[in-house]
Order: C-alpha cells, then sequence, then structure tokens
C-alpha cells in the first residue's frame, strides 16, 4: 500500500517527516542570455512555466504530506519549497532549517 513506507521508515512517535523540494530557475541557465534578446513572448513563456513549476511543487509537496498524514494521524510533517539557482546548497540550507537543533549542535 501506499502507506507501507511511512511504516517502513516511523522510528519513533516523535519522528518528523520532511518534504524540500528545491525548483532551479530556468533563468539561471545559459538560455537566459538569449532570452534577453527574444521577444517578449518568449519571456512571458518562462514566467508561466516558473509559475507552472512552483505551483506542480506546493502540490507534490501537499500529496505527501497528505499521504503521511494518511498513513499515521500522529506522525508529524513538514514541507518546504524552494526556488534557488544552486539546488545541492539549497537543499542542505533548508535541511539544516527545518530541524532546528541540528544548528545548535543537539
Amino acid at each position: 500500500t501506499q502507506s507501507t513506507w511511512v511504516n517502513n521508515v516511523k522510528q519513533s512517535s516523535r519522528d518528523l517527516v520532511i518534504f524540500i523540494n528545491v525548483i532551479e530557475p530556468i533563468y539561471s541557465s545559459p538560455a537566459m542570455a538569449l532570452a534577453m534578446e527574444a521577444p517578449p513572448i518568449y519571456m512571458d513563456d518562462m514566467t508561466r512555466v516558473m509559475e507552472e513549476h512552483i505551483r506542480d511543487g506546493k502540490k507534490l509537496c501537499q500529496r505527501f504530506m497528505r499521504l503521511v498524514k494518511e498513513a499515521d494521524p500522529g506522525l508529524q510533517s513538514k514541507a518546504f519549497l524552494h526556488v534557488d539557482t544552486k539546488p545541492g546548497p539549497a537543499l542542505v540550507k533548508s535541511a539544516h532549517a527545518a530541524i532546528p537543533h541540528h544548528n545548535h549542535g543537539g
């Protein structure tokens, strides 16, 4: 079932499931230089695509949080969505922010 993965990873009632979704903006790519010289409609398309990615990312996080709640109503979950030109460091930063005691060495 869909809830099996939650039961397989849960260790205690104090567990927290964290979902982090990092979206790399389109405008960080080399194609952006070309877009600056392109007609305004191309920029509108890029904006629309980014908005779609953000919307889809939010839906994905909400879906997984809902699955956690269905699998175990007592299990807490959090979701974070970031748009960043450097997904790796953004993921690490978000993970540190999600677990406050981790920032303080505890």
